[in-house]
């Protein structure tokens, strides 16, 4: 009788992860080591920079911010690949 009921459609699973693909930080690279004038921000010179993707990965720019000023850079990249922006 219970096979004649309506059943739920089965769940997709979790995907599972592996510790091969997940980067291990090291103690010595962590941004809380960053040193005291430059986390204070006291004296300019000391730019952050970073990578912006767009839509489906086919375009990407790199903003370079100067910590103490606030300027900011906008750098169209070539590509979306890690020697674009070498």
């Amino acid at each position: 009788m219970i096979e004649a009921l309506r059943q739920a459609k089965q769940k997709r699973g979790m995907r599972r992860t592996s510790s091969a693909g997940s980067a291990i930080v090291t103690e010595t690279l962590r941004i809380i080591h960053r040193p005291e004038d430059i986390e204070a921000r006291l004296v300019p010179g000391h730019w952050k920079g970073d990578l912006i993707k767009g839509a489906f990965n086919r375009s990407a720019i790199g903003p370079v911010v100067e910590r103490k000023t606030r300027f900011v850079i906008l750098s169209k990249m070539q590509g979306c690949t890690a020697n674009a922006p070498l």
